[in-house]
């Protein structure tokens, strides 16, 4: 996750929570003070009180089959609260179901009214008080719960702003909770027909006004998304997407499905086999297919998804000498009397490019003027619209989380001759969320909603088992699958990679009386290697310090932009990692900041010298 924030350049010092120009050069050989460095320059104000604010969208099916996942939801709801609460992020919290209605769907705030029967560890009473405090918080123009004044009147959706005055954390967290139920618990009396990829764009198009975006007062009360915010989507469903303006019914979006959601093909890496082993599905040279002069495996082609991809894919199934053909399962259609049968996929569903690039392009309509105002020098140095796309398309797509709690794609197709077995090998695999997600190239979170033949961990210890091969048949454990997603969006809040190299150096060129551009002598190089022995070596300069801390909402564009500054103490508040591959594939530095602690309510900042000249 590519995580560009907040930025202030004064002189020769930058100060940020955690975008930082490149080409500042000074004569200073040392830091200036902290208070001095920043009264002069270019100053601008943030409205975080973390590093990033998030907006997460569940999108939750409400088909027959899911009333025990959405209790196994609602169980184990408070461990993705954990995590969101510990990280102290400035969240949103919406649903939408996958029984898709049309253009201009709401998002959910009185789910209860039809999914009360799933909470049966609840009583009526119960729920009848939590429909009362979801009426009162969804509904009201000031916020229930404290002096602060809400953000919007009638809300659509849960915002941390409103319950942040609830101290008492295990309260904040039941309220929290109890206001989601609204949202999330819908029953199971919607659509046999899931379109969760359609119910998520008309959700997301409905909250939001494009003609406030900018408009930092307007857009926060009008619009779910924030500006600058990033965006996590949580897909919750046992079945496949069916998005598609036809009306496909029965088995349809199986037997009508398109040719770049048929790749038999899995990611080893994360389907996991009776032996805990990875999959035996590897790649290999029969899986390359060259088209247009561009050459991918059949998994590669698929994950695309575009028009061309499809073309590519179609152009192997139709060339006889194509072997990557083995790894596209289209169905066999026959006619009436089982004659005349052929394989051929019908492309009815919607292209899952499509719903990428509209999360690509609602990211950026909100984010543009934050990346600009984060990367300023970058962006003067594109040459031309196409850089500027591609940039553009970067940014947002580390701003994308995608997580699903899915009956995961395990390299079946379903067809007519293959049963339909929903927690088996065949049919019903969600492999459309599956794929959906790798599109955005940022290790999406995929775990399963039911335990098939495999062993599946959520990334911890034992304690951290999903599925065992004692499961099989059951619904996974959704404890440590959410915990899991709670955690990746909490670190993606609250992780800062630097933008640029810092000062750096080499040991033997610190000699007395050697004139260089960096490490004046008197101060000298690091003999500390970071990433050692490898194409990314490299040594800091010793003048080289960060100062980490917070100031009031507001100050960094005042006379006095350090008043009440608090500061920050290195491993207590925060740690930083030299050597994080993270941020060195996404900015160029390979320097990243984890906070340990974030004050809500005000400005992060940090500097650090970019360049000394050594005269």
């Amino acid at each position: 996750m590519r995580l560009k924030n907040k930025l202030l350049t004064v002189g020769c010092v930058a100060v940020a929570a955690a975008t930082l120009f490149s080409g500042v050069a000074c004569n200073e050989h040392t830091m200036q003070p902290f208070a001095q460095s920043l009264s002069s320059g270019k100053q601008q104000s943030q409205s975080s009180g973390n590093a990033r604010a998030v907006d997460i969208l569940f999108v939750i099916d409400n088909s027959n089959s899911m009333r025990e996942e959405q209790l196994g939801l609602d169980d184990n709801f408070e461990k993705f609260l954990d995590k969101l609460v510990n990280a102290n992020a400035d969240f949103r919290l919406a649903a939408v179901s996958t029984s898709y209605t049309g253009n201009n769907m709401e998002l959910v705030t009185k789910a209860l009214e039809h999914g009360s029967t799933v909470l049966t560890k609840l009583n009526s009473d119960q729920i009848s008080d939590i429909r009362k405090e979801c009426a009162d918080y969804f509904n009201a123009t000031d916020n229930p719960y404290g002096k602060e004044s809400r953000i919007a009147p009638k809300a659509k959706w849960i915002d941390f702003g409103d319950v942040r005055s609830i101290e008492d954390k295990d309260k904040l967290k039941q309220t929290v909770q109890n206001l989601f139920r609204c949202e999330a618990i819908m029953g199971t009396d919607g659509n046999a027909t899931e379109k969760g990829l359609a119910t998520m764009k008309s959700a997301l198009d409905t909250a939001r006004d494009l003609s406030v975006i900018g408009d930092r007062e307007k857009s926060i009360k009008a619009n779910f998304k924030r500006d600058g915010s990033i965006l996590a989507i949580v897909f919750v469903t046992d079945e496949n997407d069916c998005s598609s303006s036809s009306n496909l019914k029965d088995n349809a979006c199986e037997t009508e499905r398109n040719i770049e959601d048929s790749c038999v093909m899995t990611r080893e890496d994360v389907v996991q086999s009776q032996t805990g082993k990875a999959s035996s599905l590897v790649l290999s040279a029969g899986q390359a297919i060259e088209f247009n002069g561009e050459t991918k495996t059949v998994r590669e082609w698929c994950v695309s998804g575009d028009s061309t991809a499809r073309e590519a894919l179609e152009a192997c199934l139709g060339d006889p000498e194509c072997n990557a053909a083995t790894y596209i399962k289209c169905p066999e259609k026959c006619d009436e009397n089982g004659e005349n049968c052929e394989t051929k996929c019908a492309n009815s569903l919607d292209a899952r490019s499509d719903y990428y690039q509209f999360l690509l392009n609602y990211v950026i309509a909100s984010n543009e003027a934050y990346y600009r105002s984060q990367n300023v020098t970058t962006f003067s140095e594109l040459k031309n619209a196409e850089e500027r796309t591609e940039l553009l398309t970067s940014l947002a797509e580390s701003d994308i989380i995608i997580a699903s709690i899915i009956n995961r794609d395990q390299g079946v197709r379903y067809d007519s001759t293959l049963p339909e077995n929903w927690c088996g090998t065949a049919g019903s695999q969600s492999y459309r969320y599956q794929l959906f997600a790798e599109m955005f190239h940022n290790d999406p979170i995929y775990a399963p909603i039911c335990c098939k033949s495999e062993v599946y961990n959520a990334g911890g210890g034992a304690d951290e088992v999903v599925c065992d091969l004692n499961m099989t048949g059951q619904n996974g454990q959704f404890g440590p699958v959410l915990s899991v997603i709670g955690e990746r969006i909490g670190k993606a809040v609250n992780t800062l990679c630097a933008d640029s190299m810092p000062i750096v150096c080499k040991p033997e060129d610190c000699v007395p009386g050697k004139e260089k551009a960096t490490c004046p002598c008197n101060f000298g190089c690091n003999d500390e290697a970071y990433f050692e022995n490898s194409a990314n070596e490299y040594h800091l300069c010793n003048e080289f310090d960060f100062k980490v801390g917070t100031v009031p909402l507001g100050a960094l564009g005042t006379d006095n932009p350090m008043k009440d500054y608090h500061p920050f103490e290195k491993d207590k508040d925060y740690i930083i990692d030299f050597e994080s591959s993270y941020c060195k594939t996404r900015t160029g530095s390979p320097i990243q900041i984890n906070l340990i602690t974030a004050e809500s309510g005000r400005d992060l900042v940090f500097d650090y010298p970019k360049q000394v000249s050594g005269h």
